[in-house]
């Protein structure tokens, strides 16, 4: 039997390095210094390999497309007028300046029969003039880099803070795990569906994963210094303006505070965090009054909310569509929430602060109609807090290591290369991880061959457009559970201790 590793939670060690200099409340210990030097060696050597994938991705996605070309509308529209206001912007068709010349070149491998016109996403707003139906948290992040480098300064930004989600799962992995399996879980996450390919596409998704994985961090942590907390509050703020889908994470997050911290902590510098989070969410109720005339932006810009049986329908399709289920793109999500469960059932205060996050965002975007997010790759809306998910994963990793390392790593190995293959496809050509409601997974189609379309025509549609019978979305969903009792009972068994194995039920919190 190995010895977990000093300073975090494993098989058989707990956090007893800095518990210690947290109650001392004296300086870090010296692994936490190493582990950040590895977190910025490790964002480094994302955002340089990211970084390399740029000219491709943004070869055969050009243009934008989507709700992205809004986004960089709505920038523009702040950098050269000052307002955001775009009924000039869309009069004088500013939009063509990061659009490609037309006639296309000889040899285009953008985006095919690609049209000069761009019809507004306008919002019915009280006030005379078109606004977005866009939050106005993503065209303020990308202001500087827009007016620096235009379409490739915006997906550069994005590159950092995908490679900023990755460091941060390796902080909050480190805090359970050893180095070489926190590092091994940040990886697969950071090189699968859905955080690969959205750490290039100007969504609120990956700015919203690094704030809700930053400051979860942060609240599980059992201490933080000043400019922590103000972090901590910078990003909570910041959510509703990307997307008033975050707004249940925000009260999730004062939840989480109020529970692992309370009103004590403000005596030890938490009040750092009110500042920031107080301001923007003032600013941000005083822009929807203003806008509105309601708390909120106005729900009439939505698709829509679907029934209870339509929620349901929504929930497992979201893991299970053909086109844009996650399970089907990345199996390793199904280990990770298998993992969750056995996590909360032996570290019921951990398992639960996450579950507090986790269940009321999920439960929203299973509401909308169109909670696949139409234009883009799989799992859209669950990639802002699917990095949550690395704690259990690593807790559960480092445990099983302990008696079946390579059971466990084979475990994952199996479970993680499916993902792989979507993300090697999103390299070789980015538009096969797009779809058109039709049912049929176009990557599977596009990128497996002859046999690609018979594998697709197999999977379950849930999106309305083309949806399968009931019988066959039931009859998937089942098999699924079933599969996942399946996987959590041998998981369990990896990851039962010994007999003479003492257990610990310690708060993560290094890094």
């Amino acid at each position: 039997m190995t010895a977990a590793p000093t300073g975090t939670t494993g098989a058989t060690g707990t956090t007893a390095d800095t518990t210690a200099a947290a109650t001392a409340g004296g300086a870090a210990p010296a692994h936490e210094y190493r582990d950040t030097q590895i977190a910025v060696t490790f964002f480094a050597a994302v955002f340089f390999l990211f970084a390399l994938c740029v000219p491709r991705v943004t070869t055969f996605l050009n243009p934008v497309t989507g709700d992205e070309p809004f986004y960089l509308v709505t920038a523009k529209s702040i950098l050269a007028d000052g307002d955001i206001d775009e009924l000039n912007n869309f009069a004088r068709r500013d939009w063509l300046a990061f659009y490609p010349a037309f006639p296309l070149a000889q040899g285009w491998e953008g985006w095919p029969a690609i049209s000069p016109d761009l019809p507004p996403h306008a919002s019915k707003t009280l006030r005379t003039g078109l606004y977005s139906k866009h939050g106005l948290g993503v065209p303020v992040l990308l202001l500087a880099p827009f007016a620096l480098g235009g379409r490739t300064g915006v997906v550069l930004l994005y590159v950092a803070m995908g490679a900023g989600v990755a460091a941060n799962l390796y902080l909050l992995a480190r805090t359970v795990a050893g180095r070489g399996r926190s590092l091994a879980t940040a990886g697969i996450l950071t090189g699968s569906v859905p955080l690969f390919p959205y750490s290039f596409l100007i969504f609120p998704e990956i700015p919203a994963a690094l704030m809700i994985l930053y400051a979860t961090r942060r609240l599980f942590a059992p201490r933080n210094a000043a400019w922590q907390w103000l972090l901590v509050g910078v990003c909570a703020g910041w959510l509703p303006w990307l997307h008033a889908r975050f707004i249940p994470v925000v009260a999730s997050l004062a939840l989480l505070f109020l529970w692992r911290h309370g009103w004590r902590a403000l005596r030890r510098g938490a009040a750092w965090a009110l500042l920031p989070a107080s301001l923007s969410l003032v600013a941000f109720e005083a822009y929807s009054l203003v806008f509105y005339r309601f708390p909120l932006p106005n729900t009439q810009d939505h698709a829509g909310f679907s029934p209870p049986l339509g929620i349901l329908n929504g929930f497992v399709g979201s893991l299970l569509d053909a086109q844009w289920g996650l399970f089907v793109a990345a199996p390793v999500y199904l280990l990770a929430a298998v993992a969750l469960a056995l996590f909360a059932g032996r570290r019921r205060r951990d398992g639960l602060g996450l579950l507090l996050i986790l269940a009321p965002y999920g439960l929203v975007i299973s509401t909308y109609a169109v909670w696949w997010g139409e234009w883009g790759p799989a799992a859209r809306y669950w990639t802002p807090v699917l990095p949550l998910l690395a704690l259990p994963l690593a807790w559960w990793w480092e445990r099983a290591a302990v008696r079946h390392a390579l059971g466990a790593s084979v475990l994952v190995a199996l479970a993680s290369g499916w993902g792989f293959l979507f993300s090697i496809g999103w390299l070789r050509q980015p538009q096969w991880l797009y779809n058109q409601p039709d049912g049929l997974n176009n990557y599977l189609v596009s990128g497996l061959g002859a046999w690609g379309e018979q594998v697709a025509a197999a999977l379950p549609a849930f999106q309305f457009y083309a949806a399968s019978p009931v019988q066959v979305r039931a009859v998937w969903g089942i098999c699924t559970l079933l599969i996942a009792v399946a996987a959590g009972c041998q998981m369990a068994l990896f990851a039962l201790p010994l007999a003479d194995e003492p257990t610990a039920k310690e708060a993560p919190g290094a890094g």
